[in-house]
């Protein structure tokens, strides 16, 4: 398999064979592959696709049929695809996630989850739309900087540095700590519960993703049946745990990550790689093959055996990888049944990185940008030349034209950093490594270059640099674009001496306290030279300020009323011209001594069909820490839903029919008593919807063509919804998803023996189905 260049002139071009077709993008393209399709997202965020599109992962189009050159996306609402900042396409699925340039989400195409769809469309969903990803409460999804995508779920990094996923997650790999799956986002938590934070570079594999946080540690969750966690103690773990080393520390000092199918790369703020996980194919890159999977991260080997360095950029498919060079040319190693390694073969895996080289036998260089699709690879080249190899199945590597116009696709690719792109920078000493930080004010830069008094030491296409802590030092940072255009640089200067660091706050009295209580609060920190002190609370939403700046490392707070308080401490160095050098906070309440419960409600009125999810709330005043436990009783057994937690909503999913009583119990946390009150109410379940009948308006068999109509009957349940699908004799497609409709208008366009079943279920029922019937049907 020799890799072809789809022809550029002036800028992006593309060789097609026979003939070609004009196309008009702005500067700086960005490209992405998909599943059997491909992307396109210009400077001014117009979005281009190609290749399959069976699914409208491309937009809507008149058929289903392939795209054969790039066109621009476009959806049923005669809307289009733009102010696009950031594509997100499953190697291995057939949705596009989009990330727009206000940090808002969109996505289209069809999304195989197997129990519902995505981005808080269940019930609703059309594939040919251009749909905002939803909360929970029905407002758009906002502060997205990242995204990713694995093979049934999506990933976002927001600008607070937390991230957040939804869609499949019976691996775990929602990162939630449940394995139910949501199509609304969610917070991803580490093993104690909390959110996981600081992170600065998201990258999902097929069933797992990986989370850079800005300390250069490297966390991951979802599936590990390749090790691809490293030695997280679960085949599945639903909560977000670090990579370890082989000597068991946390891996650390990487700038950059990648997520392949059963196998993940980082690359070391050395630029040099390192690998672990599934090795079937060689995707390790370390010169062996094994069917046992390496557990440990380990580097990354040449044809010389030493390890693989001068790395700015890693990208993964499923069993392959790719790392492009400071030199800008690509190296890929491990499975190639497609050709997808661009080598000039398509039979041939690779244990150790080569070089992808063009149909003339060629190193490929002068590249610009690239991105493995699920067995293709697409790449520009600095002049604009975009290149494609692997496999062509979909279209996906545009050999075909419609069109006779013996012009171009044309595109021009600029990388004009005309001032300092680095902005902001900072530095700090934190576990013996040296951390800076800086801001990229310019779409145009690709990486930073980082020089130590005056000798470069690395590079990172993040906003972090961490090197071996040494002293005294000038670090300067150098922005470089595509075409490898260079600022001057920024300095910023480090003194041997160790930054004021908070260790702790206490307070004298564990949270809750009653009001009036007298809390001392105390603070230790260490490192500068003289230490100043300054005391905040948060009270009814207002910072207030116990104690200025002082030596005085402690200070009394008497909280006249209940209710639930922030405790801030700052430090600084006194010759420090920062705000504060370092800070604490944590939380503190001040409470009564009961708990009264006030109401107790279901949000669906009774009666409600057997697994239907019900959502049930109580809420209470008083206490200081306020607990809740809900019970059920039928059929003179009680039974406890949800022991004493802080939470004060649960889902009930009732599984039997009758007559039942609900009942709550509220108290304080403190509370020696088994309630300090409790509420109840009656609810009455009945059967869900049985299916009675299906009929079609005209009797089998029936001529290509006719129009026929499928009618449904169901009764019991409360508020009925119907499935319509027909099997063509190798699988099912749905013809009209869940709604009310009790009848469909069906049109066969093909001879064949066909099978019709319609589904029946209650709207808020947790099942699949609750009741269907099927019957044959013969078109002539």
């Amino acid at each position: 398999m020799k890799i072809r260049p789809l022809l550029l002139s002036a800028g992006l071009s593309i060789f097609l064979g026979l003939s070609v077709q004009v196309l008009e993008v702005s500067a700086d393209p960005e490209v992405y592959g998909g599943a059997r399709h491909s992307y396109l997202v210009d400077q001014d965020g117009n979005a281009f696709g190609w290749g399959d599109n069976q699914y409208h992962q491309l937009g809507y189009k008149d058929s289903y049929a392939s795209i054969r050159y790039p066109e621009q996306i476009g959806f049923i609402d005669h809307t289009l695809a733009q102010n696009v900042k950031m594509f997100s396409s499953s190697k291995s699925n057939y949705f596009t996630l989009a990330m727009m340039e206000d940090g808002t989400l969109r996505f289209w195409g069809q999304v195989f989850t197997y129990d519902g769809n995505l981005g808080g469309y269940w019930n609703d969903w059309n594939y040919s739309k251009y749909n905002t990803i939803q909360n929970l409460d029905g407002t758009p999804f906002t502060g997205a900087t990242m995204i990713s995508s694995g093979d049934s779920h999506m990933t976002a990094l927001k600008d607070d540095g937390t991230v957040w996923t939804w869609g499949y997650n019976s691996y775990g790999q929602l990162g939630n700590g449940k394995t139910e799956n949501t199509p609304y986002p969610q917070q991803v938590i580490i093993e104690d519960g909390t959110p996981l934070k600081d992170v600065i570079s998201i990258s999902s594999g097929a069933w797992h993703t990986l989370a850079l946080k800005k300390d250069g540690s490297v966390y991951g969750w979802g599936w590990n049946r390749g090790n691809q966690l490293s030695v997280t103690p679960k085949m599945y773990n639903t909560k977000a745990l670090p990579i370890l080393t082989e000597d068991k520390k946390v891996l650390s000092g990487i700038i950059s990550i990648q997520g392949g199918g059963d196998h993940s790369l980082a690359l070391t703020n050395k630029n040099e790689v390192m690998t672990w996980g599934n090795n079937t194919y060689g995707q390790l890159g370390n010169g062996s093959t094994s069917s046992t999977p390496q557990m440990y991260p380990g580097f990354v080997l040449d044809s010389n055996n030493e390890r693989l360095t001068q790395i700015k950029a890693l990208n993964a498919s499923g069993y392959s990888s790719y790392a492009l060079t400071f030199d800008s040319k690509i190296l890929s190693w491990g499975r190639n049944q497609f050709g997808q390694l661009g080598q000039g073969n398509v039979t041939t895996n690779e244990k150790v990185p080569a070089y992808v080289k063009s149909i003339n036998n060629e190193i490929l260089d002068d590249v610009y940008a690239f991105s493995p699709g699920f067995q293709h690879v697409v790449a520009i080249q600095k002049d604009g030349k975009l290149w494609r190899w692997g496999d062509f199945s979909g279209n996906s590597l545009a050999i075909q034209v419609l069109k006779n116009e013996n012009e171009p696709y044309t595109t021009t690719i600029n990388g004009n950093i005309e001032r300092e792109e680095v902005s902001q920078p900072m530095i700090s000493i934190e576990n013996n490594q040296v951390l800076l930080k800086w801001n990229y004010p310019n779409n145009e830069v690709k990486f930073v270059e980082v020089y130590k008094n005056g000798d470069w030491v690395g590079t990172s296409p993040s906003t972090i640099y961490i090197d071996d802590f040494t002293g005294d030092a000038v670090y300067t940072l150098k922005a470089v674009d595509g075409l490898g255009n260079k600022t001057d640089g920024v300095q910023v200067e480090l003194k041997n001496s160790e930054p004021v660091k908070i260790i702790n706050v206490t307070t004298d009295k564990p949270t809750p306290q009653p009001a009036g209580s007298s809390i001392s609060i105390n603070a230790a920190a260490e490192g500068g030279t003289e230490r100043m002190y300054k005391f905040w609370i948060l009270e009814n939403g207002q910072w207030k300020v116990l104690q200025d700046y002082s030596t005085a490392s402690s200070v009394k707070w008497s909280p006249a009323t209940e209710g639930n308080y922030k405790v801030s401490v700052h430090v600084k160095d006194r010759n420090s011209s920062k705000s504060y050098d370092d800070y604490k906070a944590f939380e503190y309440k001040i409470g009564s001594a009961s708990v009264l419960l006030n109401d107790f409600l279901s949000q669906l009125s009774a009666p409600r069909s057997v697994y239907s999810s019900i959502p049930l709330a109580a809420s209470a005043t008083g206490g200081s820490e306020k607990l809740y436990k809900f019970f059920e009783y039928h059929n003179g057994v009680w039974t406890t839903l949800q022991d004493y937690s802080p939470t004060s909503t649960i889902r009930w999913i009732p599984k039997f029919t009758g007559d039942y009583k609900l009942v709550v119990h509220a108290k304080d946390q403190n509370s020696m008593k088994s309630y300090d009150s409790y509420k109840q109410m009656m609810f009455k379940v009945i059967d869900g919807p049985v299916m009675q009948s299906l009929t079609t308006s005209l009797a089998s068999p029936q001529l290509v063509g006719k129009n026929i109509q499928i009618k449904a009957s169901a009764s019991g349940g409360t508020e009925k919804l119907y499935k319509y699908w027909v099997h063509d004799g190798v699988k099912w497609h749905v013809l009209k998803d869940f709604s009310t409709s009790t009848t469909f208008d069906w049109k066969p366009t093909a001879k064949g023996n066909y099978k019709i079943s319609v589904h029946v279920k209650d709207r808020y029922s947790t099942r699949s189905y609750d009741s269907y019937k099927a019957l044959n049907y013969t078109i002539k």
